[in-house]
């Protein structure tokens, strides 16, 4: 697939709605010389390819000629990637079929032009409607008009930058002298994606073609020096997909060296859940001196302009934190090249390491420095350099390119060879996107289509058990029977909290009312931990009722890592889960509701418990 930035032209003689033979040339000759490819053009073109483009004319027709019109501007940026464009060519008209259209509705950028018809300051008002509409979407002027003094003394390229466009390059041909690097050229129009931050992975290891996404990869790109001998750090919310970077950076670290991707060490170290004299190990390796086994470290291991990833490295314990930080100093050899100097646990002297260094955590560091958990100057050692990835709910311009990629995973681990229709309305991909990550989203997809194998046609009711109303899917309180769970929502108040994400709202944003009463806090936690107990209990349920109703059985395990969202968690976990929500509820009879009945008697209880000689606790 050849994943390309999707540009919106405006031009009043490239976009007519009928073009004549000349015209069509015109049309031609333009997107070569910027080297663009004219989605109304079936075939790929000969010359080398920077980009997709949509020409728009931004006039419209009327008994009296041709008139500048912004609403068909707004029209057409509002309305996105077209999946057909209509091409008029004197009498005939040809209706071209787009290609496989994955991200509708985004545009990359817009260029402009600036005369329209006999108005040469028509393109400024484009440019300010367009920023004032998506004031985060680039701005290209490509114009002959560049040095056209206003009536206020400026150039219309000043007053085109003061309103929004980042850009103009000058037409190529014209009458005056205009400087290379500012001509309407394929080169130049690369330079200018590429310096906005809007080339996306080629090789799409990287999935996305949103701003935030290439954008992001524009950040990783400018902070890998020439010697490789540098560090950066990600930052991100959990799964939001930061060691899916770990190729791309490897590739970019090859590629400021000049050398093949097999000639570059990559070296991952897992820093969460292993002590201190392990990291040690693993960064630095170890002597004889130290009673064990000689060995050598991950920075040794990539010494000659490798890359190294360290995930977690809010994990570091207090000593690694120290010695990583003389690590990451670099120094300067006696031909002037740079090295980190690394020494061994137990050596005297070190070893010079030539590596570049990727750091990941999800933790907020400056909190941890706050609390004295983390060494503020090791923070400095990534001032300035790092990268923040962006999570899933702003990159929906992404979701389809994600979505088929997760797709073809799934179905190539469980040997499928047919891949599935998925209808699923666009908003609700959305709706997920809002509350979810990259990492949730892959995990969907893969176990919808676990339990669908065989079917070629995947509907909302197989991703969510119901018709894409997520608010009212696996989060809608339930009524249940049994005990002191047959307390229900008050459902006269139409402010009550309808889903998981709005009742934790309310709960972060409540405040105790000054006037209350010392009976209102008697035994103010013990209630709170009822309620959030049977709150639990209601979406248990209902995950277990709708587990039922799609596989006919009930796998408690699965219901309890989605509710933890632990996928790693082992079957016993399940039962010990429902026993401390049972228990936190008050829930001592077994309850007359057969789902949750089925809860209890799966649950687990403590030998403690069985030894007290309460009935209760045995296990059914």
């Amino acid at each position: 697939m050849n994943i390309r930035p999707r540009v919106l032209v405006i031009d009043d003689l490239l976009g007519k709605e009928r073009l004549e033979e000349i015209d069509r040339q015109n049309r031609a000759d333009y997107c070569r010389s910027l080297g663009l490819r004219d989605e109304a053009v079936q075939t790929e073109p000969s010359y080398a390819v920077i980009a997709d483009a949509f020409i728009s004319g931004g006039q419209r027709s009327t008994p009296a000629g041709m008139v500048n019109d912004l609403g068909l501007v707004e029209r057409d940026l509002l309305a996105g990637w077209p999946q057909r464009v209509s091409v008029t060519v004197g009498e005939a008209q040809d209706s071209v079929p787009a290609r496989a259209v994955l991200c509708s509705r985004y545009w990359s950028a817009v260029i402009t032009d600036m005369k329209f018809g006999d108005d040469s300051h028509f393109g400024l008002c484009v440019i300010e409607h367009i920023h004032r509409l998506a004031p985060e979407l680039p701005i290209i002027v490509v114009s002959s008009l560049n040095q056209l003094a206003l009536r206020s003394g400026e150039t219309l390229r000043h007053a085109a930058e003061r309103l929004g466009a980042q850009d103009f390059l000058a037409v190529s041909g014209v009458d005056f002298d205009v400087e290379p690097a500012y001509r309407s050229t394929p080169q130049n129009m690369q330079n200018r994606l590429d310096a906005l931050g809007l080339v996306p992975d080629p090789e799409q290891q990287v999935v996305g073609v949103s701003l935030a996404t290439c954008r992001m990869l524009k950040e990783v790109r400018t902070l890998i020096p020439q010697d490789a001998v540098g560090q950066t750090l990600l930052l991100g919310e959990t799964g939001s997909g930061k060691s899916h970077l770990l190729g791309y950076i490897h590739r970019q670290v090859a590629r400021v060296q000049h050398r093949p991707l097999t000639g570059v060490r990559c070296q991952q170290v897992t820093l969460t859940g292993t002590g201190e004299d392990m990291q040690r190990k693993a960064l630095f390796g170890t002597t004889d001196a130290t009673g064990v086994k000689s060995t050598s470290g991950a920075f040794e291991d990539v010494r000659d302009g490798g890359l190294l990833f360290l995930d977690e490295i809010g994990e570091l314990t207090p000593t690694s934190q120290s010695d990583l930080l003389g690590a990451l100093q670099p120094l300067l050899d006696k031909d002037g090249t740079r090295y980190r100097d690394v020494k061994r646990m137990g050596a005297r002297e070190g070893i010079k390491s030539r590596c570049f260094v990727l750091a990941a955590t999800n933790r907020d560091l400056s909190v941890m420095v706050n609390q004295a958990h983390f060494n503020e100057a090791l923070i400095q050692r990534f001032a300035n350099k790092h990268v923040q990835v962006p999570p899933l709910r702003v990159r929906k311009q992404d979701l389809p390119l994600l979505i088929e990629r997760f797709v073809q995973n799934a179905c190539r681990q469980y040997g499928i060879a047919t891949l599935p229709k998925l209808e699923v309305r666009e908003n609700t991909w959305e709706q997920y996107a809002d509350t979810h990550a990259v990492r949730q989203l892959a995990a969907l997809i893969e176990e919808t289509i676990s339990r669908n194998p065989f079917k070629t046609l995947l509907t909302e009711t197989d991703f969510w058990g119901c018709d894409g109303d997520l608010d009212a899917s696996p989060l809608r309180p339930q009524a249940v029977s049994g005990g002191n769970i047959e307390q229900k929502l008050d459902t006269k108040n139409p402010e009550r909290a309808e889903t998981v994400s709005s009742l934790i709202r309310d709960l972060n944003g409540w405040t105790p009312n000054v006037v209350m009463d010392s009976i209102e806090f008697e035994g103010a936690f013990h209630r709170l931990d009822t309620a959030l107990a049977n709150a639990k209990l209601r979406l248990w349920r209902h995950l277990v009722e709708r587990q039922k109703n799609l596989i006919g059985g009930i796998n408690l395990l699965a219901t309890a890592r989605q509710l933890l969202g632990r996928p790693q968690i082992v079957n016993s976990k399940s039962g010990d889960l429902a026993a401390q929500i049972f228990a936190d509820a008050g829930q001592t009879e077994r309850p007359s509701d057969p789902i949750l009945a089925e809860i209890w008697d799966r649950r687990r209880v403590s030998k403690r418990a069985k030894s007290s000689g309460d009935d209760s606790a045995e296990v059914r």
